[in-house]
């Protein structure tokens, strides 16, 4: 790991145990130097490769503390996932020229 991500797992790890502990985008972005668009890019990429267990809410990032936890993530991008497919579903429904699909 760099030291952005080692940064970041300290902080979590210290700060934000558990999803009641939830430390704020800004917060996080302002210690680590880097914007919150960076951060969200640097939480997927610790979970997807380091398989670290950050989580975020609207409230914030936070190292999860259980398998409960874990479940809520899950669930949230489930959750995503269905109103991103009916989103998909209605614009698809708006092509008028039903070839065009396979053009793009």
């Amino acid at each position: 790991m760099i030291g952005l991500e080692k940064v970041l797992i300290d902080i979590l790890k210290c700060n934000a145990v558990g999803i009641d502990n939830a430390v704020s985008s800004a917060y996080l972005a302002g210690n680590l130097d880097i914007s919150t668009r960076d951060l969200r890019l640097l939480k997927r990429h610790m979970v997807l490769m380091h398989h670290k267990p950050i989580g975020s809410t609207v409230a914030g990032y936070f190292w999860a503390a259980n398998d409960h936890e874990l479940m809520k993530m899950v669930r949230s991008y489930e959750s995503r996932i269905m109103k991103y497919s009916v989103m998909m579903k209605a614009y698809r429904g708006m092509i008028v020229n039903k070839g065009q699909e396979e053009m793009f």
